[in-house]
């Protein structure tokens, strides 16, 4: 009781029944509230399930197939992912962060709050954050 963990639970009868939840990742972050506070889900076309997350004060990635990966210090994390990218994008005190886990390169990309990060159709990145009540936008 009181943990903010993720777990997931797969079902391979469109919902009739799913499997034992599994938690993502290794640590545990006892809190005894909600942060409201984001995070990220995505399932690959080979079925690997990866999470983003804030646990603490810091922003971690897990995948089925790789171990907890911390990315840094942080908070509001969103996620996206393609066949051949993975994103994260969080806020770390008052800068926009997005990570390309693929390149293992992060990019600060202005200043404000709640990021959230999509993958275009035409392999582009973009951010979307609010800075002071305007609404920014960002290609990576």
């Amino acid at each position: 009781m009181g943990s903010r963990d993720i777990y997931y639970a797969v079902s391979t009868n469109k919902g009739k029944t799913f499997a034992i939840p599994k938690k993502s990742g290794t640590g545990t972050w006892r809190l005894n509230a909600c942060p409201m506070d984001g995070g990220g889900l995505a399932i690959s076309e080979n079925g690997i399930t990866s999470t983003a997350w804030r646990r603490n004060s810091d922003v971690y990635y897990w995948s089925e197939d790789q171990p907890e990966q911390k990315l840094g210090p942080g908070r509001d994390v969103s996620m996206a992912q393609s066949k051949a990218t993975t994103i994260v994008a969080w806020q770390d005190k008052n800068s926009i962060k997005v990570m390309d886990l693929k390149k293992n390169t992060t990019t600060e990309i202005g200043t404000g709050i709640s990021p959230r990060v999509y993958l275009l159709n035409n392999g582009k990145i973009m951010c979307v954050w609010e800075d002071n009540k305007v609404i920014r936008y960002k290609l990576v």
